[in-house]
């Protein structure tokens, strides 16, 4: 019988972008086996100190699967507690017309540039997509 994998809302984690590039994270919500991370902008030699690892900006805050973790891809290097926080704006394209569409809680409304510049993309990424969607957030070659 497969581990179940051992993470909780407030978890810090490390993920290898490249072979020289690691990128982190943090869980903010947990619906198993999707959790919903935020992922940090962070110095190529960054050298990791949690409380200023928070003080980096958020660049991306996404859905994803937890097989980062179950990998053990994902390896989890500290925990700081989540106060709560705003769920951001998601962007999708709908599928019959083609019009972009924000998704804001359970309503979906017509797209704005203004909106769009804040969006997140929608749905649930695998964990490799993460690494890969991380990398073109940071403008570096996947």
């Amino acid at each position: 019988m497969p581990r179940k994998p051992k993470y909780t809302i407030g978890d810090v984690f490390e993920l290898d972008l490249t072979s020289e590039i690691k990128g982190y994270g943090r869980i903010l919500d947990i619906e198993s086996p999707s959790i919903f991370v935020e992922l940090y902008r962070v110095k190529r030699n960054f050298n990791l100190d949690i409380n200023k690892l928070l003080d980096c900006t958020v660049l991306l805050m996404i859905w994803c699967t937890d097989n980062g973790f179950k990998k053990n891809d994902w390896k989890i290097v500290g925990h700081v507690p989540v106060d709560g926080f705003d769920m951001p704006d998601f962007v999708t394209k709908d599928a019959l017309t083609g019009q972009l569409k924000i998704v804001r809680g359970n309503e979906k409304i017509d797209a704005t540039d203004e909106l769009l510049k804040h969006a997140q993309p929608y749905g649930i990424f695998g964990h490799e997509a993460v690494r890969i969607r991380y990398l073109h957030e940071l403008n570096l070659p996947v």
